[in-house]
């Protein structure tokens, strides 16, 4: 038997707990082996971020999120605060977008969770019904430039 899932792992720095790293995969990995390469993926690569230094190692917490038990949503209030994490995906002229928040992020950020949260969904919804026109004005606006 394999003892595979998905995971992410978060890098918090200092007392306050601020976000150094986190980069995880929804594929399923063998845990031992996505532990492990997913830690330094998530300390060294994560692009939001410069790569953590030595110097910070002793300030840093580290926590593993296992994924298991995805489920669509019935509706947009379908999901508990600390229980359920968010994925949102979707395609804008031919670019694929996503979204993950964990399930500790919602109780973590309180309100500030709920406000990225309405901000992605309300990006999603302009990109979706406005960025095609948008894009074509602008496309238009700059052929007049050139």
């Amino acid at each position: 038997l394999c003892d595979c899932s998905p995971l992410f792992v978060t890098w918090k720095k200092g007392y306050e707990r601020r976000l150094r790293g986190c980069i995880g995969t929804f594929s399923n990995l063998v845990l031992h082996k996505g532990l492990h390469e997913y830690a330094i993926i998530s300390a060294f690569k994560d692009s939001r971020f410069d790569p953590i230094t030595l110097h910070e190692v002793e300030h840093l917490h580290c926590a593993v999120s296992i994924l298991i038990n995805f489920e669509k949503a019935r509706d947009y209030r379908d999901w508990v605060v600390g229980i359920h994490g968010i994925r949102i995906e979707f395609q804008d002229n031919h670019h694929y977008r996503d979204a993950v928040y964990l399930p500790e992020v919602a109780s973590e950020q309180g309100s500030l969770f709920f406000f990225s949260l309405s901000y992605m969904c309300l990006f999603t919804l302009y990109t979706v019904l406005v960025g095609s026109i948008f894009q074509t004005f602008l496309a238009e606006d700059l052929k007049l430039d050139f």
